[in-house]
């Protein structure tokens, strides 16, 4: 797999990479001039920035060895990448952070002998939600990212994946267990408070998936079996 941009408006596609190994995870900068991918090398997996018109090649920014790394978020002030990382067992995951000031160390956000992936930052910075199986299934909490608050919020009972903050940070969105998207107000004033979820409409999960910086739209990969409904034609040469 490589690194490609598509053009919504011009309907134009442009490989960003082209490397044999391969490339996954692609995320933008908050102010679109570059994207961050983790990628397996020679020396093993590691992090990667390149700028989005491929003025320049691709600069190394986390050498991971012989962990696996995936990107997860860029913080909207541009100051840091969440990721995830395996941990010295090899089986489950944590999260970790990657300050992009000179010289700062990436260190854990969430590392226990639990699975910890799929994290995510609020608009604002403040929070990060993240999936977590320390309850033995899928759940969707929320943890302070920045400032002297702590605690660790479960957002719903029935499990749950790959959350997605609104783009006012007022709603978190994931997939439950019944292959629904589901939808939870949250507020955080005074305090964190997460409201009661509300299935917006049925999709089993998707591989990638966002929400639209307008808040209009929700953007998914579909799988096989989905494109093949459609009834896509076939063109068959002799």
């Amino acid at each position: 797999p490589d690194v490609w941009i598509l053009d919504l408006e011009r309907g134009a596609r442009t490989r960003l990479t082209s490397n044999p190994q391969a490339e996954r995870g692609a995320l933008w900068s908050p102010d679109g001039s570059s994207i961050v991918f983790d990628a397996h090398r020679e020396g093993g997996r590691a992090i990667y920035e390149k700028r989005a018109d491929s003025a320049l090649p691709e600069k190394l920014l986390l050498a991971a060895g012989a962990h696996d790394v995936a990107v997860s978020d860029w913080s909207r002030d541009g100051r840091f990448i969440v990721y995830e990382q395996d941990s010295c067992l090899g089986c489950d995951r944590d999260i970790w952070v990657l300050p992009k000031s000179d010289g700062a160390e990436p260190y854990a956000f969430a590392a226990t002998q639990f699975d910890e992936h799929s994290a995510v930052l609020s608009p604002d910075g403040r929070f990060l939600a993240y999936v977590t199986l320390e309850s033995g299934i899928c759940e969707v909490v929320v943890q302070p990212f920045a400032g002297s608050a702590a605690g660790k919020w479960q957002i719903w009972a029935n499990g749950g994946w790959a959350p997605r903050w609104s783009p006012d940070g007022r709603e978190l969105y994931y997939f439950d267990a019944s292959d629904s998207i589901v939808r939870v107000e949250i507020a955080t004033e005074p305090a964190f408070q997460a409201g009661k979820a509300v299935r917006v409409s049925r999709a089993p999960a998707p591989f990638q998936w966002d929400v639209a910086r307008d808040g209009q739209r929700l953007l998914r990969t579909a799988g096989v079996a989905e494109r093949a409904e459609r009834s896509f034609p076939i063109t068959v040469v002799l």
